[in-house]
């Protein structure tokens, strides 16, 4: 009368490992690759930080210059001027740069608007 019960409770026992062996299983891959669209939403959020900040930085620069000129670069030197150019470029550039990390958040369902950064909003108050 032992025998059936001794296979019982091994069956039940060879149930519960693999029914834990599997979970742990799950488990282990939910937490190693489910996060990747976590990781990709801190790349772009961080890409958008880093061009953020370069395009206040670029921003007051090209101020510090018109305020030292008083808007009247036509005076300036010529490596100035040509500073400011290359300067009013990259920021361009920057602006288009950010304009593309934000198109990545809306492709990967986030929302993000036009104004969700104001880098424009620099140390300089207009």
């Amino acid at each position: 009368m032992m025998e059936p019960m001794h296979k019982i409770l091994s069956a039940v026992g060879m149930v519960g490992v693999a029914v834990s062996t599997l979970y742990g299983g799950i488990t282990y891959i939910d937490d190693r690759y489910a996060q990747a669209p976590r990781v990709e939403l801190l790349e772009l959020r961080f890409e958008e930080k880093v061009l953020t900040d370069r395009a206040v930085a670029i921003q007051d620069r090209i101020w510090e210059i018109e305020d030292r000129y008083e808007n009247f670069l036509t005076v300036a030197p010529v490596s100035v001027k040509e500073e400011h150019r290359q300067m009013v470029a990259d920021l361009a550039k920057v602006k288009d740069e950010i304009r593309a990390v934000m198109d990545g958040y809306r492709q990967k369902g986030y929302p993000a608007t036009s104004d969700y950064y104001k880098y424009e909003n620099s140390k300089r108050s207009r």
